[in-house]
């Protein structure tokens, strides 16, 4: 921090000063941050897909539909994270990117903002589990009202409700 006509003033320091070995490192640390995990969790649902797929495909017995549903489950599961990575984090990313070749100044305040999208995605996913998986949505509501699924508590002199 630095002092400048008594304000107190952060000053940013690169790291890099050759230019062309910063944007080397912006779009190699924003790939690595962003695009690869981006690309894992579409990987990851085409896999889950096709596993899936292949083993409803194989199978001859009648829960085809049952499988069919938990395929439709996983497809739309994982699309709503793949969605919500992608809003999260791609604005901050390409902001970044953007502003290391000169092409886009941004104030504090769009930059504020983009900080605060991208850290919605912690608090976006449990809730986007929670709308797509029933499991999840049974020991989330579980664990926000723990008074809502206790256990009966029965009198000792009283047995069974008697």
């Amino acid at each position: 921090m630095t002092t400048i006509n008594s304000k107190v003033t952060c000053l940013l320091k690169e790291l890099v000063t050759n230019k062309y070995l910063t944007r080397v490192w912006v779009v190699s640390y924003s790939s690595a941050t962003v695009l690869l995990p981006l690309l894992f969790v579409c990987g990851t649902f085409l896999h889950l897909r096709f596993v899936v797929r292949k083993q409803v495909n194989a199978s001859a017995r009648p829960n085809i539909r049952h499988r069919a549903t938990i395929e439709m489950k996983l497809t739309r599961m994982s699309v709503a994270v793949a969605t919500a990575l992608a809003i999260c984090f791609l604005p901050i990313q390409t902001v970044f990117v953007l502003r290391k070749f000169g092409l886009f100044g941004f104030t504090s305040q769009e930059f504020f903002s983009t900080v605060i999208l991208s850290m919605m995605n912690s608090w976006v996913n449990p809730w986007l589990y929670c709308l797509t998986n029933r499991s999840y949505k049974k020991e989330f509501i579980r664990l926000l009202c723990p008074c809502r699924n206790s256990p009966q508590i029965v009198p000792s002199g009283d047995k069974e409700g008697k």
